[in-house]
């Protein structure tokens, strides 16, 4: 008995230094966590103030100082959409969908021509030309597909029914084959004019979300 009253005064001695140890370093991490999250957070504050327009951008003439609150804006000439203000660095940046040329000071939204765009949904509706030029895959793709799948049809079984006789011509796989052409067709057509509206009015972004410049 004396050995077990020792064996159990020693467990319990153990147990709570054991709890004071864990106590000790689950308060040692909360302060290099505190002290990490305040060293984050302060690389993310806001720059020095600005005191001239040129702090407040890269670009020439595109940035502009509040001389009373040292913070920067955009200069309210510009195409909305093409710069925006980055609280972080307290300076006028490119949005993602905004192109600078600084050589002559223009500035336009988005990358791809909409002209561009209008003209292949003309001419090259049969390959998805337009929305492969826009970076829009989703619709390229299943527009070169339905396509490529006319031209079976249509330069395929159905083209080799002008050298079958009049009684070929009247079997079911025949007219099966000529239905499903005249479906696709009317199909491509009904898409061909749905992209050719669709562009005229500049009513489609690229793929990487910005709008189509004029």
């Amino acid at each position: 008995r004396p050995l077990q009253s020792v064996l159990i005064l020693a467990g319990s001695f153990l147990l709570r230094a054991t709890i004071k140890m864990t106590m000790k370093v689950l308060k040692t991490s909360l302060i290099v966590i505190t002290l990490l999250a305040s060293l984050f957070a302060s690389s993310w504050t806001l720059n020095a103030s600005c005191t001239i327009d040129e702090e407040c951008s890269e670009f020439e003439n595109v940035g502009v100082c509040n001389e009373i609150t040292g913070m920067c804006t955009c200069n309210d000439t510009l195409p909305e959409g093409c710069f925006e203000v980055s609280e972080r660095e307290n300076m006028c940046v490119l949005t993602s969908c905004g192109n600078y040329l600084n050589n002559s000071d223009i500035c336009r939204v988005g990358d791809k021509k909409r002209l561009t765009a209008l003209l292949l949904s003309i001419f090259l509706i049969n390959f998805g030309a337009a929305n492969f030029y826009i970076e829009r895959y989703g619709l390229a793709i299943p527009q070169i597909l339905l396509g490529l799948l006319l031209c079976v049809f249509q330069f395929g079984s159905c083209g080799a029914s002008a050298f079958r006789s009049d009684h070929e011509k009247t079997s079911v796989p025949c007219i099966l084959c000529c239905s499903v052409n005249a479906f696709l067709s009317l199909a491509i057509f009904s898409w061909w004019l749905a992209d050719l509206i669709i562009f005229a009015l500049n009513d489609r972004n690229d793929g990487n979300g910005c709008p189509l410049y004029t």
